[in-house]
């Protein structure tokens, strides 16, 4: 604001009125230029503030009104945004595009009906305009109003004329209901209007990684990004598009530049964070959020995303710090109340966690969402399942959940179904995610949850095929610690020196070798202690934990490919991390620990990569060396080792599958050969 406004504002206020003159009419202008420039170059922060300026001085103004309310909404709050757009509506009832922008965010909102009614009073104004349509389509859509929907879009394409911007938002609307092939038509429109239209080209990218073309859509959001520099949605688009084809290094610098964009975009920052710890390079993100909540420190949703970031690592005292500044800033941010009650469950204090989130209600729009996955997340580590669970649950029945968010979630209660001896459950949840899967196509999902779904199917189907493997109890217990593949043999019993044995499975989702042998502590090690610590003195262990570690595409060997450390390397300090780590928790308990091997890869699985012979010799040597190092390591710490390798390896160094109960894990049974081998 310059010198002349200043001294107005100051006029006003003194004054205890909102009249001004007509030369001050001129200034107000002025400030409403620059209001709008600063909006456009994205700096939102600032042009709120003039905005806000502007209503003070004239509290009518419907510019300014509608402006500031749309760009409230945009930074997240549809519901604070409502009341300044409906005042603008009922200033200037006859301004179409204003009345389309209104009955937008009434949709962002939930508030259909009145979106429905907002959207045909901007078409009453002004039937030609197209992205009024598009958007009374979407709502309708929502609204389970399919015929009229296709009618809106209908008069939208026809009255598209040389609008670009409308041809992409069609053509978002039409990806929204799988309709690809009339959905690129219309970009294509878009794009031969203006070659460099952002959003067109960033919706052409996301279509193509819809459809799997991955490189293709590097390019068009690399296009997208060079048409608006500032485009965070495009960089994080560009960062899932580089994953796919195996570029973490580029799918990072990515994130990060999402992240520099817009501070808030908690997927950017997840996406950003699992790369970065996955190499132990956790620190990377910490100061690019640690520069972000600097620079925004009275956003408590930036706040929060750095205290979530502190509380996955070493620094909970800090995670504690920032997320109670961001809980002071606003104590009924979900975002706030996640990131500072998580901390406290990291650091295992659960009341005073229990007393922070015991304030949540469902959550109101993405960044709730979000949030809420993180307190849940470390909740169940924990082994807090009953909160954790009624978190997750009131955001399936409640929440206004993605489909990738919904089919996530759905998995991850089946999962926890299976471990709680939950059969039906498990197969009742695996069948609501696959209506899912049917209705938007498998590119909607995320890859993991797919491989789960496949993989509980599995072990449903020989669970029915051989249910004598199975029992409720048995006078002994064999606990294991592992990730996906402790599922297995979870509630299978086996006889071992003459006494039987129920396998029980205790799971931490994700968790590496590397993860454990790591000298900063993480989240992925907490979730051992608790699980460990609440065993029994004395129990019997296995620990089913590195076949992650031991893949083409994660773990050692694309380390040993990006850094060129020696593979020998790379094993000796992972194998002797891990083990140690295990020990001397076993040690602590009383534990009798005993180590699983790491089957070969299913020949599937290794064919599925492109590698070169020398390549693909060497990740199958990288395996038996990684399996012969755990084994002596294992009987150096006076452990015992169950050896799952050489009961699968073929003489090419994979497995010929008729082990497995996918490509990646092995049936119960061959578990049980291994441990009777032992």
């Amino acid at each position: 604001m310059n010198r002349q406004s200043r001294r107005l504002v100051k006029s006003v206020r003194k004054r205890g009125n909102g009249r001004i003159n007509a030369r001050a009419r001129d200034t107000v202008d002025a400030m409403m230029r620059s209001a709008v420039a600063h909006q456009e170059r994205g700096e939102h922060e600032v042009a709120l503030s003039e905005y806000n300026d502007i209503i003070e001085l004239y509290p009518d103004h419907p510019d300014a009104l509608s402006n500031s309310g749309f760009l409230i909404a945009h930074l997240g709050d549809a519901e604070g945004a409502l009341p300044r757009l409906r005042k603008a509506v009922d200033l200037d009832p006859g301004d179409a595009k204003r009345c389309n922008n209104f009955g937008t965010v009434l949709e962002t909102a939930g508030l259909l009906d009145e979106a429905e009614s907002q959207l045909r009073r901007a078409l009453a104004i002004d039937p030609t305009l197209a992205e009024a349509h598009v958007n009374l389509g979407n709502v309708l859509h929502k609204l389970d109003k399919p015929g009229n929907a296709d009618d809106a879009y209908g008069e939208a394409f026809a009255h598209a004329a040389d609008n670009p911007e409308t041809f992409s938002n069609l053509a978002v609307a039409l990806m929204g209901r799988q309709q690809y092939a009339p959905a690129l038509e219309s970009l294509e429109k878009a794009l031969a209007i203006d070659p460099g239209h952002a959003a067109a080209l960033f919706n052409r990218g996301t279509l193509r990684q819809y459809q799997g073309e991955f490189a293709e859509a590097v390019v068009d959001f690399r296009a997208a990004i060079t048409a608006r520099p500032d485009f965070a949605n495009a960089y994080y688009g560009l960062g899932n598009a580089l994953e796919a084809t195996a570029d973490s290094e580029g799918a990072i610098t990515a994130y990060g530049d999402s992240i520099k964009a817009n501070p808030v975009h908690a997927n950017a920052c997840l996406g950003l964070s699992r790369l970065l710890r996955d190499e132990g390079r956790i620190n990377e993100a910490v100061a690019l959020l640690r520069k972000a909540a600097e620079e925004n420190a009275a956003n408590p949703i930036v706040l929060s995303m750095l205290a979530n970031l502190l509380g996955d690592g070493d620094d909970l005292d800090e995670a504690v710090s920032v997320g109670t500044r961001a809980h002071v800033i606003d104590d009924s941010s979900a975002p706030a109340i996640c990131s500072l009650a998580k901390a406290l469950v990291e650091k295992g204090l659960y009341e005073g966690a229990a007393s922070v989130y015991g304030k949540l209600t469902a959550p109101a729009d993405a960044h709730d969402v979000v949030a809420h996955g993180w307190l849940a997340g470390s909740l169940l580590r924990h082994q807090r399942f009953e909160d954790g669970w009624f978190i997750l649950d009131r955001m399936l029945d409640e929440a206004e959940l993605s489909d990738r968010q919904r089919y996530g979630y759905l998995i991850y209660k089946a999962i926890h179904c299976w471990l709680s001896d939950d059969a039906a459950g498990c197969d009742r949840l695996v069948d609501e995610a696959a209506a899912i899967v049917q209705r938007v196509g498998s590119h909607k999902v995320n890859k993991n949850p797919l491989v789960y779904s496949n993989y509980l199917k599995g072990l449903a189907a020989n669970r029915l095929l051989k249910p004598d493997l199975y029992r409720d109890a048995a006078p002994d217990t064999l606990h294991i610690i592992g990730e996906s593949h402790c599922l297995s043999p979870h509630g299978t019993a086996l006889e071992i020196g003459g006494a039987l044995y129920r396998l029980e499975s205790h799971m931490i989702i994700g968790c590496k070798a590397w993860h454990l042998a790591d000298p900063k502590v993480n989240y992925f090690q907490r979730a051992y202690w608790t699980i460990a610590g609440g065993l029994p003195e004395g129990a019997n262990l296995l620990v089913n934990i590195g076949e992650i570690d031991c893949r083409m595409d994660e773990g050692m060997f694309p380390r040993h490919k990006k850094s060129g450390t020696a593979l020998e390397e790379i094993i000796a300090s992972t194998v002797g991390g891990f083990v140690g780590f295990v020990a001397t928790l076993a040690a602590a308990r009383g534990h009798q620990a005993n180590i699983c091997g790491v089957p070969a890869p299913h020949h599937a699985r290794s064919s599925a990569f492109p590698m070169t012979d020398d390549d693909l010799r060497a990740y199958h040597d990288m395996i038996k060396i990684f399996n012969k190092v755990l084994e002596d390591t294992a009987k150096q710490h006076e452990c015992g080792f169950v050896d799952l390798y050489s009961i699968t390896v073929g003489e090419d160094g994979s497995a010929d599958g008729g082990q497995h109960i996918d490509r990646t894990h092995l049936y119960p049974s061959v578990i049980h050969q291994a441990l009777l081998s032992a």
